[in-house]
């Protein structure tokens, strides 16, 4: 899915809180050019996104730091940064409505008990916070 505009937040930053699949931000950039001029892209991401940079891979972010290298991607002018983020099966879980298992316990007998599956809570998912293109000319 792409990211309804009211899921934007200032700058670059998308949260996700129910339903699966993938949300994605896309925000333009212009670097500043020179000799030595370095990019990377950070931000708080949680669990995992993968990093376009002009339609091109710049690659997945899936621990801390939460930093990527693009400076072999960054060209004059104005830049596309594209970041993809899935959603947690738990939040999925969490915005569904709880399964009526009457059926299964009328063909099968009660076999089991959902344990706490009422109390299933959505968890911080997809990009937390601004997501910055540091750029550096050295």
């Amino acid at each position: 899915m792409t990211a309804p505009e009211s899921l934007l937040q200032d700058g670059l930053t998308l949260r996700l809180d129910f339903g699966v699949g993938r949300a994605i931000a896309e925000e333009p950039y212009r670097p500043p050019r020179g000799p030595g001029m370095h990019a990377a892209l950070e931000g708080p991401i949680r669990e995992a996104a993968v990093v376009y940079v002009n339609d091109r891979r710049a690659g997945s972010i899936w621990r801390p730091p939460y930093r990527i290298e693009v400076t072999g991607l960054v060209r004059r002018g104005e830049n596309r940064i594209r970041v993809v983020v899935a959603n947690t099966a738990i939040n999925f879980m969490a915005g569904r409505a709880l399964p009526d298992y009457r059926l299964l316990g009328l063909r099968y007998g009660e076999r089991f008990q959902a344990q706490d599956i009422d109390r299933v809570q959505p968890v911080p998912s997809g990009l937390l916070g601004p997501v910055r293109l540091i750029a550096t000319v050295e």
